[in-house]
C-alpha cells in the first residue's frame, strides 16, 4: 500500500523492452544525484541489474497478455 493506494503488481519473466527502458531511466536518474556518490550508485546498480535481465530474457511486455499491454504496446511503432 502506497499513500493509501493498493497498487497491483504484475510479474513479467520476458519483458526485455520494459526492463531496458527502466534501466535507461535509472541510469539517467543517477545524474540527478551525482553530488552524492553513495546514493547515485544505487540507481546505477539497479540499472545494471535490469539491463542484464533485458539482455538475457528477450521478449515483449505487450506480448505477455497482461492488462497493461493496452497502454504499453510497442506494436504501435
Amino acid at each position: 500500500m502506497f499513500l493509501g493506494w493498493v497498487i497491483p503488481i504484475t510479474v513479467c519473466s520476458s519483458c526485455s523492452d520494459l526492463a531496458a527502458e527502466m534501466a535507461a531511466a535509472l541510469a539517467s536518474a543517477s545524474n540527478v544525484f551525482k553530488d552524492n556518490k553513495v546514493y547515485s550508485n544505487k540507481p546505477v546498480h539497479w540499472a545494471e541489474t535490469l539491463w542484464k535481465f533485458a539482455r538475457n530474457q528477450r521478449g515483449s511486455y505487450s506480448a505477455g497478455g497482461v492488462d497493461a499491454a493496452t497502454f504499453y504496446n510497442y506494436s504501435m511503432y
